[in-house]
């Protein structure tokens, strides 16, 4: 895992159906690619315990069954987990970090490594030193298990990690991460144990939008930014990440070197939407968004061209000359959902986002077509 600079416009994904007209400024460094990795569960979400009222009756107590998971475990495991990124990113490791990651997340890190070793690569160097950790973990008594952590690194950056273990059998991975972009960040409920609440039925549904509601809303929300004015939202707060993303998705192709005509699509990524308890009759919750990105030679222009150094359109795309390059991309979205019957709207809080595919179509093959890497 990557720790990405804070706010990089360069990893978020290029999410519109409108065609852009994207200027060559530069001609270094990958279109709206991931640039540096998160470093081993590096940042982190720094959010309150809040303690539930509620205690059940001793006999009760008694009754139930002994959790499979502490919080002083999860904090092993999150520590086993640092160390062993940290070599992976030292000597980008794809097979290492499979060990460690399962998708979504390690679609993106491996297509980032494989990037970095494309243009030469050999590490991703200083990821910096992590300051402050936390784990958030539910109270359960059968698998599959999960956990919540948060971390701060030297520089100030933060990110929200969700560590999995689908059985016995299995190892904990970390499946989805989310670098903070803005705050605050909620208190979650906890019980007095110290254990997290994950979302209930009841609380879902008295939600201002369902969290599996999440990626079309704003999906929705970017596709009305095609005729390129900021759009207005009843449901979302504005933001880099909500009504501003998509000036910021063409600046960064832009800064990239491309020179041509770039289209978008996007959708709710088929992965699982994970949601916490949070004070207030809030929650916290992850999901994600597959972003599709076309790009074609401006006006009268034979080719896109890729140079040696892979230096335009990143290490995926080989050099040569293009008649289209498609990029598919994974985000990862943390967000804030406010109850219902409020003025509140929901904050879109955090973001990790990166290729995970390339395709090309030849200058001189236009019904054709080749998976680059």
């Amino acid at each position: 895992m990557v720790r990405p600079s804070p706010v990089r416009g360069d990893r978020l994904p290029l999410l519109t159906d409108r065609v852009c007209r994207v200027a060559a400024r530069a001609r270094s460094g990958q279109s709206c690619g991931v640039k540096g990795r998160l470093a081993a569960a590096c940042i982190a979400v720094l959010t309150s315990i809040v303690v539930s009222p509620a205690v059940a009756p001793a006999a009760a107590r008694a009754a139930q069954p002994e959790p499979l998971l502490t919080r002083e475990r999860a904090m092993q495991v999150l520590r086993q987990f640092e160390r062993a990124n940290a070599r992976n990113n030292g000597s980008l490791g794809v097979e290492g970090q499979g060990a460690i990651e399962s998708p979504p997340i390690q679609l993106i890190d491996d297509a980032n490594f494989r990037e970095v070793r494309n243009r030469g690569g050999k590490s991703l160097g200083n990821q910096g030193t992590v300051k402050r950790r936390r784990v958030f973990v539910p109270n359960q008594a059968q698998y599959p298990l999960e956990f919540l952590a948060s971390e701060r690194v030297s520089d100030g950056s933060r990110q929200l990690l969700l560590f999995t273990r689908p059985t016995e059998a299995d190892k904990w991975k970390v499946s989805t991460a989310a670098q903070l972009v803005t705050g605050p960040v909620p208190e979650l409920v906890q019980d007095r144990a110290g254990y997290a609440a994950r979302l209930d039925a009841d609380h879902a549904a008295a939600l201002k939008l369902a969290p599996e509601q999440l990626a079309p809303a704003l999906a929705d929300l970017w596709a009305r930014s095609e005729k390129g004015a900021a759009p207005k939202s009843e449901l979302f707060e504005s933001g880099l990440l909500t009504t501003e993303a998509v000036n910021a998705f063409v600046g960064v192709l832009a800064a990239s070197g491309i020179d041509g005509e770039v289209s978008f699509g996007f959708e709710p990524a088929p992965f699982p939407v994970v949601s916490y308890a949070a004070t207030g009759g809030r929650a916290l919750v992850v999901f994600a968004v597959a972003v599709h990105e076309t790009i074609q030679p401006t006006g009268g222009a034979g080719a896109l061209e890729q140079p040696r150094s892979r230096g335009v359109f990143g290490g995926l795309v080989v050099p040569g000359r293009y008649a289209t390059v498609r990029y598919d991309r994974l985000m990862l979205l943390a967000a804030v959902v406010p109850p219902g019957g409020t003025s509140a709207r929901v904050r879109v809080i955090g973001q990790y986002a990166g290729i995970v595919g390339a395709e090309t179509t030849p200058a001189d093959d236009l019904g054709g077509g080749g998976v680059t890497a």
